[in-house]
């Protein structure tokens, strides 16, 4: 290992062959695990999420939230607007949503991420095409709301 936290590994030390069989991905996982490669992201996702799922969210902090998000209407905005709509909408979803109302994930901030996260992926564009909806999902807008509802969501909690 060099200083400054970088890891020098060279070309020889990584050369490894893997025939192509049907239990392949048995033996790159062995290979990642003789090798010491740990899946990082993996695991830091999951102390966020369960972090997550730690904190209870207040009335006002939700809407705050959904606010910061653009999914609530401002202050100058009406009732029958569509942003109060859309947060009507979610709001549901941070209750009954998919596997929202099971205990320890209920009234959560995890809860509230993964509402937005149903909201974007299932009720947000119902009426675009399929190939649009996964454009917007994977690269445009909707995966940049699920990145700021994450980003916003652990703020909080922090």
């Amino acid at each position: 290992m060099s200083t400054g936290g970088s890891v020098r590994v060279s070309a020889q030390a990584l050369h490894t062959s893997l025939r192509h069989t049907l239990n392949i991905g048995y033996r790159v996982e062995e290979v990642r695990q003789a090798m010491g490669i740990v899946s990082v992201g993996t695991e830091i996702f999951e102390i966020a999420a369960k972090r997550l799922a730690q904190v209870q969210v207040t009335s006002s902090a939700w809407k705050a939230y959904l606010r910061n998000l653009g999914l609530a209407p401002k202050e100058e905005e009406g009732v029958a607007s569509h942003a109060a709509k859309v947060m009507e909408e979610v709001s549901a979803l941070f209750e009954k949503g998919r596997g929202n109302d099971m205990p320890g994930v209920k009234g959560t901030w995890w809860a509230g991420f993964n509402a937005v996260a149903e909201y974007a992926d299932y009720y947000r564009s119902p009426k675009a095409s399929p190939e649009n909806r996964a454009k917007s999902l994977l690269f445009g807008s909707g995966a940049d709301l699920k990145r700021r509802a994450w980003k916003e969501a652990l703020a909080l909690v922090q």
